[in-house]
């Protein structure tokens, strides 16, 4: 830009002040209208007409001060622009002669009355020094004017030069300002996430947003606090917790501390409801079929499987209270594993759960009383013993043996009711605990290799009937429904995973292991096939029925539970048949004949699964299963049927009050009359005499607050 010329400050601002106008032309049109409403009353004028005249004189003056106001103030900016561009105009002196006004234009924005306006077209003279052609004179040019002469509303452009008689001429206008485009809902969306984010992460945070038909589904934020975050946990859960709020919906957070980068993905709604309209299974007929073999358990929020594979997990235990789906989850394993043509034997505990199985095929054994479970568990593991010797002996492999899947509702009721009927039945000299938990145990560690798989269904995770030993080996679990602390951390490993699933979510709900991580599955809804339950569906029962049937069914006719006996005193009376004779209590085929259970595969079985094999019968073709077509379906039955929805109303559970320093990982407290689990419970860093907690709502969603030592809180009494 040209340096403006420095000159004394003598001859700075030397542009005479013109005499305002304002005052005397106010002052005179006053003065007249006075005079005129005086000599009006004088000579006796109508009054109305003196009112009359009065407002009208009113306007006058009032039009006249506005008038007067804008000359003297367009003269003033005016003088103004010309004593703040004088230095750059290099003339000798100052003179108004300098610039020749052409065009005042009004404002628009501006009120009507008292308008000023803008200098729309002016000539200036310059010097002949100027280099008119030099952008920082041009540019001086354009500021000034549009800030003395423009009032910062007009801009000024030069539109011409004339270098011979060294002036120029600025026109001055006011932009055309395009009506401002409303945001779209999304626009607007990012705007309020990107101002809460920089204010948590800081200004220099970087946001994107990728959305899907109108869904935000990721955010990825840029920061440089990764380092701060990991040193500070405390505040790290704070400031996901305070987005996790923010955010429209479900998200799942994710620090990376090297990348320094936080993405929030969002997560799927889970489907009320899953169901299948197509078997799920194959038939297996070689042994590396049986190494592939899984079971479809339910699906996550991506629409991924949980699956257990027997050949990696051995044995599968679901947990879940009443009415929480258990036993539809065990409707689901059983089909599968028949539709697969393995051998499956059922046992029921409650003695009614799994009626309607008698005529499927390759369900070979149905205990539905006590002694027949008996007979049972034992012949399960003779057929264990017997083909551990004949590996050692080297007289079989694996791959002479079948699959057997033994699936055993309300193990806890089954065990109890044994436990009676033991202490029933046993005679003198026998020891005070009958061998079945031994077997139970034996075959828990030991099955597996004989391609023995235990399948267990419990109301609760009880120490005394899935603890120690036992429960390592069953790595496969599902558990249905909320969890209290103790089975949560039985179970997961930790107090608080059993709580993942909100207290009041739909029924199949359930927690299975996905990639080794306890995930939010909705488990299938696979039809009950007995003809009596309300629930029972003939098209889909008929959808799941096995389409090969390699094994058929045996039976256990039971003997009289009493006996008649002689006393010494020859008094007939009735005692219990002892123990070791339903220990001994034959099988028959559906004919009535006797027959045993082969360790090795039966004659006929491989005669079966090898034309199978070689395609003289060909098995079902079945794909993975699809889920678009049953999720839809699925949620209207949902809505549409009581009898899959709990018959009453939820009560609230009890709860109970506790001081803060109680409280443990795993407890359930109230977060404004929201459930919460606690995550974890420290000193708080800030004030030694508070307790900090960190918690997570039923949505997923984290927080934490501080409570004084001595504060109580209200939990839910899980015990109660």
């Amino acid at each position: 830009m040209t340096a403006p010329v420095e000159e004394p400050a003598q001859y700075q601002h030397r542009i005479t002040p013109r005499v305002r106008r304002r005052a005397y032309s106010t002052l005179v049109t006053l003065c007249c209208a006075v005079i005129i409403i005086n000599l009006m009353i004088l000579i006796g004028v109508n009054p109305l007409w003196i009112i009359l005249s009065t407002i009208f004189s009113g306007g006058i003056i009032l039009w006249v001060d506005s008038r007067s106001n804008i000359a003297d103030t367009r003269s003033i900016r005016c003088d103004n622009f010309l004593e703040a561009i004088y230095p750059y105009l290099r003339t000798q002196r100052i003179s108004r002669s300098l610039m020749h006004r052409h065009q005042w234009k009004r404002n628009p924005e501006a009120g009507k009355l008292y308008n000023v306006g803008y200098l729309a077209r002016v000539r200036l003279r310059f010097g002949r020094t100027i280099d008119s052609d030099d952008p920082g004179f041009r540019v001086a040019l354009a500021q000034i004017a549009a800030r003395e002469l423009g009032d910062n509303v007009a801009n000024y452009r030069i539109e011409r030069v004339n270098h011979t008689q060294k002036w120029v001429d600025l026109y001055g206008e006011i932009p055309q300002i395009a009506p401002a485009v409303p945001l779209t809902s999304e626009q607007q969306e990012e705007e309020r996430l990107t101002a809460g984010i920089t204010s948590l992460l800081g200004e220099d945070a970087t946001v994107q947003y990728r959305w899907d038909n109108g869904q935000l589904e990721s955010v990825i934020i840029h920061h440089t606090v990764a380092l701060e975050m990991e040193m500070m946990p405390t505040k790290k859960r704070r400031v996901t917790a305070a987005l996790l709020e923010q955010l429209p919906g479900l998200y799942t957070p994710m620090w990376d501390t090297r990348k320094q980068t936080l993405i929030f993905s969002r997560r799927e709604e889970l489907p009320e409801l899953v169901q299948v309209q197509e078997q799920m299974q194959t038939v297996c007929t070689t042994y590396t079929d049986y190494k592939k073999f899984t079971v479809y358990l339910g699906v996550d929020e991506q629409n991924r499987w949980a699956r257990w594979s027997p050949t990696r997990d051995s044995h599968l235990v679901i947990v879940g209270a009443t009415n929480s789906g258990k036993t539809v989850v065990l409707h689901n394993v059983i089909q599968q594993c028949a539709q697969a043509g393995f051998r499956v034997w059922l046992s029921d505990g409650k003695f009614i759960e799994l009626l309607g199985y008698d005529q499927w095929p390759n369900v070979e054994l149905i205990a539905n009383s006590v002694p027949t479970q008996i007979r049972t568990l034992k012949r399960l593991h003779e057929l264990m013993q017997d083909r551990y010797s004949l590996i050692r002996d080297g007289k079989a492999r694996l791959e002479d043996f079948d699959p057997i899947f033994y699936i055993c509702d309300e193990v806890t009721e089954m065990k109890a009711n044994i436990a009676d009927f033991y202490a029933t039945h046993k005679v003198k000299g026998m020891p005070a605990k009958s061998r079945v938990d031994e077997w139970i145990g034996s075959l828990a560690r030991l099955a597996r290799k004989a391609m023995i798989h235990l399948v267990f269904g419990l109301q609760r995770a009880d120490a005394d009937i899935f603890g120690g030993e036992t429960r390592e080996n069953f790595a496969a679990r599902l558990s249905l429904g909320r969890m209290g602390a103790e089975a949560s951390k039985m179970i997961w490993g930790h107090p608080s995973v059993g709580s993942l699933i909100p207290a009041h979510a739909p029924k199949g709900r359930a927690l299975a292991s996905l990639d080794g991580v306890p995930t939010v599955v909705q488990t299938v809804l696979a039809p009950n096939p007995n003809p009596l339950d309300p629930d029972y569906d003939q098209q889909q029962v008929h959808r799941m029925h096995p389409a090969v049937t390699v094994y058929t069914q045996k039976f256990l006719r039971e003997p009289e539970e009493m006996l008649e006996s002689t006393t010494k005193d020859g008094e007939s009376i009735e005692v219990p048949r002892p123990w070791d004779e339903y220990l001994k209590m034959p099988f028959y085929d559906a004919q009535g004949h006797t027959v045993d259970f082969e360790p090795c595969r039966s004659l006929l079985a491989q005669q079966i699964l090898a034309a199978l094999s070689t395609g003289t019968q060909h098995p079902l073709s079945v794909p993975e299963p699809s889920l678009s077509a049953a999720q839809t379906q699925g949620n209207k039955r949902v809505l549409n049927e009581p009898s899959l929805l709990p018959s009453e109303e939820l009560s609230p559970p009890p709860t109970r009050t506790v001081c803060v320093e109680q409280l443990k990982p795993g407890d359930i407290i109230l977060i404004e009359d929201e459930p919460a689990v606690v995550e974890s419970t420290f000193e708080d860093p800030f004030d030694e005499n508070a307790i900090s907690i960190d918690y997570r709502l039923d949505n997923g969603d984290i927080g934490g607050y501080s409570l004084s030592i001595g504060d109580t809180v209200t939990i839910e009494d899980q015990e109660g």
